[in-house]
């Protein structure tokens, strides 16, 4: 989308896919406003389907990670985020990631979404919302961050 009145313009998203372990990769090139700010970022997806042990049926996983880039001598190269957000399609109460990038997955969220659901009392998960967001985190996330 060009708008040459007000020089806003929309420039190039670029998807791969890998056929093999439903990874998706996403560029997306340059939206500028204005002729004053410019910004590319690398997006990856991981799409999976997950048995659940407790509902006793598969459920579709997806995990994205974000990470903005910088172009250095034309090469681009991810720029550490101090603190990575947290999101489930919109941004949760959650400090921070610990990674370097944002974080977007479809977790069992609370109801007042402060926050994920977690074992807080033991190290293995008491319900399916403990276990599947357990299982984004060991399994799907990092399918989509490497």
């Amino acid at each position: 989308i060009r708008n040459n009145d007000s020089a806003a313009s929309l420039q190039l998203i670029i998807e791969r896919r890998d056929n093999s372990d439903s990874t998706r990769k996403v560029e997306t090139h340059s939206f500028l406003l204005d002729n004053i700010s410019k910004e590319t970022w690398l997006v990856s997806s991981h799409i999976e389907q997950l048995h659940d042990i407790y509902q006793h049926q598969n459920q579709q996983s997806l995990a994205t990670v974000a990470c903005q880039l910088t172009e250095e001598s034309g090469q681009f190269r991810c720029q550490p985020l101090n603190e990575g957000s947290v999101f489930c399609f919109l941004p949760l109460s959650v400090p921070s990631t610990g990674l370097p990038v944002h974080v977007s997955a479809n977790f069992a969220v609370m109801s007042n979404r402060s926050g994920i659901w977690t074992s807080t009392s033991s190290s293995s998960p008491s319900d399916s919302r403990e276990w599947w967001n357990l299982k984004l985190m060991e399994v799907v996330i990092p399918k989509a961050y490497c």
